[in-house]
């Protein structure tokens, strides 16, 4: 992964009031726009690829909403996305689909879907919520039931994490699904934290790293296949910034459409399940969020 620093692009907040203000100081040049393509869910797409988790699998391939599916599953949620509390069932299934890749505990978890909901509220009312009146606050326990009832569900992921933390306690390095190794000494170590941290990277290593090496197939095709035929003509197309998984280009209004058009052709299909990509516009870098 990019790192950046004065400033930091890659952990510009989003969604807060000042996260907008800062993005909004980001901004195309006269004539010109911004165009972000955004790789959907990838690290679950890494996982239903890796894990072979027949359940996982099966939703990409039938294009279900997975964090529609996680909330009826789950949180006991209507099965129909239009009919789900985005509070109490698709906000919580959503962050519990990405945190429990990254290898969250039952207090993780509860906290970080605490603070979703509160910046969920205060975009919505303009003020700071209150957890318990305004909206439902997460438990520990709500949590570890959270995490069991995943697993439950996607089961196949839950071997493969168990696979390859003992593969990875046997040989000191866990591989990615490009072949590439991470090495970790932390995992036979007496401190619990040491351990346990260094278990939580040796699990979302495959979902991170495999994410990131199709992302990097993708920009190289982006900018053979799209920007560099561009270059000295008329029709302005040049890599802007990546975040994450997000690839942002600053090109002309006149070619905006076919640019965008090409990228989504160049998305590489290589997981057992489709990748898709989310494209937006704007003039500024706040706009497209």
């Amino acid at each position: 992964r990019l790192s950046a620093k004065d400033p930091n692009i890659l952990a510009m907040p989003k969604h807060s009031k000042w996260g907008k203000l800062i993005r909004a100081a980001f901004f195309a040049r006269p004539g010109k726009v911004l165009l972000s393509h955004d790789l959907s869910q990838i690290e679950l797409r890494t996982a239903a690829d890796v894990s072979k988790d027949p359940t996982l699998v099966a939703a990409y391939l039938k294009g279900e909403d997975l964090h529609a599916k996680t909330a009826y599953e789950v949180l006991g949620a209507p099965r129909r996305k239009e009919d789900q509390d985005e509070s109490l069932h698709r906000l919580p299934s959503k962050t519990t689909n990405f945190s429990i890749l990254m290898g969250t505990t039952e207090y993780g978890l509860a906290d970080t879907i605490n603070e979703a909901l509160a910046e969920a509220f205060e975009r919505k009312h303009g003020r700071v919520g209150e957890p318990g009146r305004d909206f439902k606050r997460w438990t520990t326990d709500d949590g570890a039931q959270l995490i069991a009832g995943w697993y439950r569900v996607y089961a196949g992921v839950k071997d493969f994490q168990k696979r390859t933390l003992q593969f990875a306690r046997r040989t000191g390095y866990v591989e990615d699904r490009w072949g590439r190794r991470r090495y970790s000494g932390g995992l036979h170590s007496s401190n619990r934290w040491i351990r346990e941290a260094a278990e939580r990277e040796v699990q979302s290593f495959p979902y991170q790293a495999g994410a990131k090496g199709l992302m990097k197939i993708w920009q190289a095709r982006v900018y053979r296949d799209v920007l560099e035929p561009r270059q000295g003509t008329t029709e302005y197309a040049e890599p802007w910034m990546d975040v994450h998984d997000d690839q942002l280009v600053e090109c002309s209004t006149t070619c905006v459409d076919a640019v965008s058009r090409e990228m989504t052709a160049c998305l590489p299909q290589l997981f057992c399940v489709p990748i898709a990509d989310d494209a937006k516009r704007g003039q500024t870098w706040g706009e497209l969020e």
